[in-house]
């Protein structure tokens, strides 16, 4: 990421006219650095300064990185919102809180008429930036240097968040093409530490302290309101704050804008904060391989295999194995549409995986991330663990967790998604609490809800890791290229075209732009369906899912679990309700002949934010009645939905259905706990507290599964 400074022509502008400039409208800029291919770094725009009195006009041309993503289909029941970039500035987005009504200070001067504004064309973006090793002092007034003095580094990414409960997304408010530039001497924003990461960490706070002399009710600044535990800002016009970054590769700098959202002017810029090591790995991801006895290691960093080997380094006991890894970067053109390709762009890295093969069952293993350096010295990740899955027919204690649609959070309270996703880190936090009981997990689609922003996969990724460094996480589909299959008209996947999903991830898929595959944990067999790609008989998925089904050993495996993330069963959402469905289109009449034949004991599914479960169903009826025991022959499958990982949640409608037996409108996971070939418990836990609030246990014998019910 670059940015540069240039000047212009000085002038006689009135002495009592303040600096002032505005952004052009935004266009497209893209840089290098040291890469081994092009950096797109989304739509930029020209801050230039305008004629002031005894110095020559400056102006700062950078890209913006916002992050910020829209909420889910209009079948959600929520107000859809629109994304506008925020000032260009190249680095991931949150977006803006707006500061408090000031107290009025006793002669505090009023705020003088600035000049018409003046757009001009964007000056060509510099080739470097050197970060400073100490804090500087306050931006001052512009000098007629061609360049920002050394002492006054120039960041190469500003980082600009938000919070808010509304449903209105509040990037949509802020006119950037009438942004202004004009930053007086006495504003400041300081950032510190400015060097994070010294000890190898991955995510850090920062505190940050600002100052403007003139706040008004319009002010606003990265992540909080100014004032956030501070109340004194109202008067002072002085604030500070606690902020929690990530390691995403690049530098990060804050700013701090008055004038509203409609008029907003950047009156300081804080110095750069980077990380030890920027280009360090991060975030690994286990997932199971093909086989039983493989485990992969997906993660995420900056070195082209031009400038570094990837592999992982892993052992039991004894000699380490050093594993190579495979490398993939994904291209700006490789996106289907905005704001992916356009505003929310952004570079991911590089992401690496790596192939653990002839695993013992059941040992522990310790793996660490490495790169070798062209010069032979190695960069190293801190040292992670696993547990090698059981041999698919062992008896023993296993558990899986499943739960969709659980999205991200900022541990820092800066929700910048209108609250959108405000279960999220509950889930995440009752999963690393338990996570000594969870031997693999399945998030069924609806990740990180990026929705085209894509630094949101390092935000998803980075809160996943404490889980999916330690136990596999096996992921179903994100949305592919953006619409239903049969209506057409939801496009929710904001240009990714489930590109970015595909790729930060790893499944034991054929063809992974196909997210359909089959894994095994001990006990049970998975059959993960993808519910962006047709599904029905004749198509090349309904084959793969009817030879899933057929092809498990039921005395060594008894227990089969579909699983998908759009509800192809049974679900009493409204919207569902109102088509008169209940279902996906085509869902169940196109596979509960499958289900039954095959004797499937569960379906669960994400898309839809709650919880709900059914009886054994089959063709609209419950062969069984809802219970929390069910012994004997096979009757029919349970459907369950489990959508509530964290995404504003979804209502039921009020039409009664008899097959419907337990729904809750809240946060949670299900845990499946197979004790034995002959006993599967699945519970409902909320996320809130982690208790269980919903459980049913299959209890049956091998010949069960042979008979039928009726």
């Amino acid at each position: 990421m670059t940015s540069s400074a240039t000047s212009a022509p000085p002038s006689s502008s009135s002495p009592s006219s303040p600096p002032s400039s505005t952004l052009s409208e935004p266009g497209q800029a893209q840089s290098s650095r040291g890469r081994g291919h092009q950096r797109y770094q989304g739509s930029s725009s020209s801050l230039t300064r305008s004629r002031a009195p005894s110095s020559t006009a400056s102006a700062m041309s950078v890209a913006p990185l916002p992050r910020r993503q829209l909420p889910r289909p209009p079948h959600r029941r929520l107000r859809p919102c629109r994304h506008t970039p925020l000032l260009p500035l190249p680095h991931p987005f949150h977006a803006p809180f707006r500061l408090p009504p000031p107290t009025p200070r006793p002669g505090a001067p009023s705020s003088p008429a600035s000049p018409p504004p003046q757009t001009t064309t964007p000056p060509p973006p510099s080739t470097s930036s050197t970060p400073s090793s100490a804090v500087p002092p306050p931006l001052s007034p512009p000098t007629p240097t061609p360049t920002l003095p050394p002492s006054k580094p120039v960041p190469t990414s500003v980082y600009i968040c938000f919070g808010a409960s509304s449903g209105e997304q509040p990037l949509s408010r802020i006119a950037i093409h009438k942004a202004t530039f004009a930053i007086p001497g006495s504003a400041y924003v300081k950032a510190s530490p400015i060097v994070l990461g010294l000890k190898g960490e991955n995510k850090e706070w920062v505190t940050l302290e600002y100052s403007y002399p003139d706040p008004s009710n319009d002010d606003w600044i990265g992540f909080q309101y100014a004032d956030y535990k501070n109340n004194a800002y109202n008067k002072t016009g002085k604030g500070s704050l606690k902020l929690q970054l990530i390691n995403q590769r690049d530098d990060f700098s804050f700013a701090l804008f008055s004038g509203g959202f409609s008029n907003p002017k950047l009156v300081a810029v804080s110095n750069a904060v980077t990380f030890a090591n920027p280009k360090a790995p991060v975030y690994p991801r286990l997932a199971q391989g093909k086989s039983w006895n493989e485990m992969t290691v997906t993660w995420t960093s900056r070195y082209n295999i031009d400038e570094a080997i990837p592999f992982v380094e892993w052992y039991a006991q004894g000699t380490p194995i050093h594993s190579p890894a495979g490398t993939l970067t994904i291209s700006r053109s490789s996106m289907c549409g905005a704001p992916a390709r356009t505003v929310g762009w952004r570079d991911p890295g590089y992401i690496h995986t790596s192939f653990l093969k002839d695993l013992w069952p059941n040992l522990n293993y310790t793996y660490s991330l490495g790169h070798k350096l062209s010069n032979g010295s190695y960069v190293w990740s801190r040292s992670y663990s696993f547990r090698a899955s059981p041999y698919p027919w062992q008896e023993s204690l296993q558990r899986v967790v499943i739960f969709g649609d659980m999205g991200k959070a900022e541990a820092d309270g800066s929700n910048e998604y209108n609250n959108f996703q405000p279960g999220s880190l509950n889930t995440t936090e009752q999963l690393v609490k338990d996570l000594k009981n969870i031997d693999i997990v399945l998030h069924i689609g609806d990740l990180c809800y990026a929705n085209g922003y894509l630094s949101q996969w390092d935000q998803f990724t980075a809160q996943i890791e404490p889980i999916a460094s330690t136990v596999p996480y096996m992921v179903g589909s994100e949305t592919g290229p953006g619409q239903d299959h049969f209506m057409g008209i939801i496009k929710d996947s904001g240009g990714e075209c489930g590109i970015l999903a595909e790729t930060m991830f790893y499944v034991p898929a054929e063809n992974r732009a196909k997210f359909w595959y089959k894994t095994d944990y001990g006990m049970s067999h998975f059959c993960v369906a993808d519910t962006d790609h047709d599904w029905r008989p004749g198509t090349e998925q309904y084959e793969f899912i009817e030879h899933c089904l057929a092809s498990v050993d039921r005395q060594k495996q008894p227990w089969l679990i579909f699983l998908a993330h759009r509800v192809l069963g049974y679900y009493s959402d409204y919207s569902y309700s109102v088509e008169g469905s209940f279902q996906e289109p085509m869902g169940r009449e196109s596979l509960q002949e499958l289900w039954q034949k095959y004797k499937v004991d569960i379906a669960l599914y994400g898309h839809a934010h709650n919880y709900e479960r059914t009886c054994p169903v089959y063709q609209n009826s419950c062969v069984r009645n809802a219970s929390n025991l069910y012994t004997g022959p096979f009757a029919a499958t349970t459907h369950v939905v489990v959508g509530g990982g964290g995404a504003a949640l979804s209502y039921f409608t009020t039409v009664q259905t008899k097959w419907s037996h337990f729904q809750d409108v809240d946060y949670g996971f299900v845990k499946l706990t197979a004790f034995n070939h002959s006993t599967l418990l699945l519970e409902y836990k909320k996320s809130s507290d982690g208790k269980v609030y919903d459980h049913f246990t299959i209890s049956r014998d091998y010949q069960d599964i042979l008979a039928c019910a009726f």
